[in-house]
């Protein structure tokens, strides 16, 4: 596993990692700035039981969000439980959490649209229709929509020109290049998010003999 300086390096767009043994965050990089989630019990706050408690039962990376974040702000959060067990015939258990604090309005932008489709205006819905990103009169403008998902977490992206299909080229020639849009965000905000850290695997800890998954 990387180190959390190395990994927070590679993306300005994450903002912090916490460890929380027992759900309670003891364990935050970096610490300036961030000191204030430290002792936070994760089962305390209901915006953020609900994605600990779908990840634990789930035994699977989510990405939750976004919401206001303890330190300011706004985001998403990528929350990985971490299972061990003492031997390959007992069930898994959960000895924590590890979450990934990612800046919201920076995730996107630096998934690298703009620079792509600077001729086309983007905006990004969550399954519910609550605007997540972007131009928030974009959908009057028909544009061009595509579903994307990532970490358990279903979006609707859709791109329009500025000033609206009328005044720029058709629609039907347009949209076989959305398409690419479409899934290059996908996979760009997909590797922004991962950063190496989250991938399941298993491996004896050579203290205890104990298995964990991480």
């Amino acid at each position: 596993m990387r180190t959390a300086e190395t990994m927070l390096a590679e993306s300005e767009a994450v903002l912090n990692i916490a460890v929380a043994p027992d759900l309670v965050v003891e364990y935050v990089y970096p610490l300036q700035s961030n000191q204030s989630v430290i002792g936070l019990d994760l089962r305390q706050r209901p915006d953020f039981a609900r994605g600990v408690n779908r990840a634990i039962e789930q035994k699977a990376t989510i990405l939750d969000g976004p919401f206001d974040l303890v330190q300011g702000g706004q985001g998403f959060i990528l929350r990985s439980p971490v299972l061990v067990t003492q031997n390959s015939a007992e069930a898994r258990r959960v000895w924590g959490m590890i979450s990934l604090v990612i800046d919201k309005n920076m995730l996107f932008t630096s998934a690298g649209f703009f620079e792509n489709s600077p001729n086309l205006e983007l905006a990004v819905h969550n399954h519910q229709g609550d605007l997540l990103f972007g131009a928030p009169d974009l959908r009057d403008k028909d544009p061009i929509t595509a579903p994307v998902q990532l970490y358990g977490v279903d979006w609707v992206v859709s791109v329009a020109p500025p000033d609206g299909w009328a005044q720029s080229q058709p629609k039907y020639d347009t949209s076989l290049g959305c398409c690419g849009v479409f899934h290059s965000l996908g996979a760009a905000c997909d590797a922004r998010i991962q950063l190496g850290i989250f991938a399941p695997t298993t491996r004896r800890n050579p203290t205890d003999g104990s298995h964990r998954s991480t």
